[in-house]
């Protein structure tokens, strides 16, 4: 007998077997490319519409474990979505031309604040027995003890309806800066989060992870607008109010006060002729960008939905225009807060962009690679499954084979199958005890049987 005929490398295929192993190996590129799509995509929406059932637990796990940041910064998305309730508590009652605070929409904004600020005074506990364990150097609860100071509380709902006289006005002035910068700390841990995100994606080149950072951004860029929106609302309300304030400076005896508790005695008529909203008269007053919502009527509505939307859609559009639309006048704070909107639209819209060709750019890439895999798994794999004969459980075979060379491609984009010895080779030690597995079951699966016939043909020998 011809030793060459025997050789286990030369035994002839037939036909049913090869074409076998070709359809295992299209099946493999076929399942291959289902890794290669956006699923994460689809599981981050189903996330999304799943959040409102999600979010008090959210809450209870990071108040229970702050030091895990997954769940902090998920709590920071849900505090920077009720944090701005305060904004919507004051009230305006047109026809007598006074301020009230919805009591409902007050309890209720309370109560989220107390919940959400859990998590800061835990971590800040933590943080102080870490130090007197002297296991920390440093304490670090600066920014955790900013963040949790009650100055939306006071500012809103002690202040603002006391306010008397035009100095309280300067001061309340001052006392919005500091709602706006406590709540820019209270975001910092999000920007952080972001920031990180970005190194890690720029380090892993997986079309699949690329979405994360883009969705995120998009949550933001949609959180910022309604974070605008009822900064716009309160500002109104403030704007308002200082129109009351020069109206009583033109009249002798005039006692300026603006909640409707108090009791002092108003010209409500004096206020309706200096204060037009509707129609307006921009020589009495100019409301600038305060007028919609003056005239919307919103600051005397309760009707929450309503107003969030309204407030939501304002700050939407003026985002994504970089408040280009806006007429404002001559009133320094009013224009301060445009310029505000117009560089945090174009920040906003930069950073998304950024993002979004930074997606386009690892999906071509991921997608260049999947050709030049689809080609080697045409060829090479098909031609060393023949060198290796027909095994009997092909099926096994296929799925240790695709998971293996999914876990090497993801290891290596520039991956080159030279034999079947190089899906053993890896470049970082295996620890991962399921690829060890499929490792081993191709190593039975070929090499054992393929032993089998050489022990025999030599023992046949």
């Amino acid at each position: 007998m011809d030793e060459e005929s025997n050789h286990p490398a030369s035994m002839p295929i037939s036909k049913t077997e090869e074409g076998r192993l070709t359809e295992v190996t299209e099946e493999m590129i076929d399942q291959l490319d289902v890794y290669l799509v956006d699923i994460s995509f689809w599981k981050i929406v189903q996330k999304l519409i799943y959040a409102p059932f999600y979010l008090p637990w959210v809450l209870v796990v990071a108040i229970i474990f702050p030091e895990k940041p997954a769940y902090f910064i998920h709590s920071s998305f849900i505090s920077m979505l009720l944090d701005p309730l305060f904004l919507c508590i004051p009230l305006i009652n047109e026809k007598t031309k006074c301020l009230v605070l919805d009591r409902k929409l007050m309890i209720a904004a309370l109560i989220l604040r107390v919940v959400t600020d859990l998590r800061y005074v835990v971590k800040i506990g933590s943080k102080i027995k870490k130090w007197w364990r002297r296991s920390s150097k440093k304490i670090g609860i600066t920014s955790n003890v900013v963040a949790i100071l009650p100055i939306p509380q006071v500012v809103i709902l002690v202040f603002l309806p006391n306010m008397r006289g035009s100095g309280s006005l300067t001061v309340m002035k001052f006392l919005n800066s500091l709602i706006f910068f406590q709540y820019l700390q209270r975001v910092y841990p999000i920007y952080r989060y972001c920031k990180n995100l970005n190194k890690e994606m720029h380090d892993k080149s997986s079309s699949t992870r690329a979405w994360i950072p883009s969705l995120v951004n998009l949550l933001i860029y949609l959180l910022a607008s309604y974070v605008l929106g009822t900064f716009w609302y309160f500002f109104s309300i403030q704007r308002e109010i200082d129109c009351w304030e020069y109206a009583c400076q033109s009249e002798k005896g005039c006692e300026f006060s603006i909640h409707c508790d108090a009791n002092t005695s108003r010209n409500i008529t004096l206020l309706h002729t200096s204060c037009p909203i509707n129609p307006p008269n921009a020589t009495a007053f100019d409301f600038g960008i305060f007028l919609y919502a003056l005239q919307s009527g919103m600051q005397e509505s309760t009707n929450l939905p309503q107003k969030f939307l309204l407030c939501f859609s304002w700050g939407l559009r003026n985002l994504s225009s970089f408040a280009s639309n806006l007429d404002t006048s001559n009133y320094g704070w009013e224009t301060l807060f445009v310029v505000a909107i117009s560089i945090s639209g174009l920040i906003l819209f930069i950073y998304f962009l950024g993002h979004v060709q930074t997606f386009m750019q690892v999906a071509g890439k991921s997608e260049r690679s999947r050709q030049k895999l689809k080609k080697i798994l045409g060829s090479k794999v098909e031609s060393m499954l023949l060198e290796y004969g027909s095994p009997a459980d092909v099926k096994v075979l296929k799925e240790s084979v695709n998971y293996v060379v999914k876990k090497k491609y993801l290891e290596d984009p520039d991956l080159v199958l030279e034999n079947m010895f190089s899906i053993f080779t890896f470049k970082h030690k295996v620890d991962d005890q399921l690829l060890q597995g499929e490792l081993n079951t191709i190593r039975q699966t070929l090499f054992l049987e393929k032993l089998k016939k050489v022990s025999s043909y030599y023992i046949w020998c």
